[in-house]
């Protein structure tokens, strides 16, 4: 009946404004107005209505990338045009490419990025990280005061008692020797001719990562730089 097919093209415009809202404006063709469609241009009109809905239905499906060769290449072309169905293709041959590549793993019905490309993701953010480090002067960093798990400074002292530095045993015998030398004789060893190897003061520190979500972070611009940090951190362990 006329009730009838009126409610079925009044569904099927709901679900067209939804995929293109472009039409509750005023841009797109109306369907309200006093003159009513004959049979033949009804009946066209629900058939596109019904191909549009089926194609926002695999659009839905695919919204994942679960699989994005289920969209109706030709129907998303009579739809939204040639540059429409030019990205889908587009977007399908990256899908390949990654896959192929190892980029993408499946998860049930969706795709989710592996770890071999969550890793090149973080190397690629600390590198860009690192790029926009300028180079400086060297400052006063100085540091006098030595450790005992670091690396050998250079330097030696004079062991003393508790030290738990390596004993630098080249320089011990050479002490030795001279004072044998120097005294004419006298033990081989003596406390005092024992030294040390001086090392470097290692510090550690746990780094923790706290991300505002909130939509400041959007509407400043600052998001996409947070998710780049914490990738180029999460790249270092």
């Amino acid at each position: 009946s006329d009730m009838g097919l009126q409610e079925q093209m009044a569904r099927l415009q709901e679900n067209l404004q939804s995929l293109r809202p472009e039409f509750a404006r005023g841009r797109g063709p109306s369907l309200s107005g006093q003159e009513s469609l004959g049979l033949p241009d009804a009946t066209r009109a629900l058939a596109e209505m019904a191909d549009l809905e089926g194609l926002l239905a695999q659009m839905s499906d695919a919204d994942a990338m679960s699989d994005l060769d289920q969209i109706d290449a030709e129907a998303l072309e009579r739809a939204l045009g040639r540059s429409a169905r030019d990205d889908l293709e587009a977007m399908q041959q990256v899908q390949r490419e990654l896959d192929s590549q190892g980029f993408l793993t499946g998860q049930g019905d969706a795709l989710r990025l592996s770890p071999k490309a969550v890793r090149r993701i973080g190397r690629t953010a600390l590198r860009a990280v690192f790029d926009q480090i300028e180079a400086h002067d060297r400052g006063d960093h100085g540091m006098r005061r030595t450790g005992a798990a670091g690396e050998p400074t250079g330097t030696h002292r004079p062991w003393r008692f508790g030290d738990e530095e390596s004993i630098d045993v080249i320089r011990t015998v050479q002490n030795a020797t001279r004072r044998r030398v120097a005294t004419h004789g006298g033990p081989s060893l003596e406390p005092g001719d024992f030294e040390v190897a001086e090392t470097e003061t290692v510090t550690r520190a746990a780094v923790a990562l706290l991300v505002d979500q909130s939509f400041s972070m959007v509407m400043n611009d600052t998001w996409s730089a947070a998710k780049t940090m914490a990738l180029a951190l999460h790249s270092l362990t």
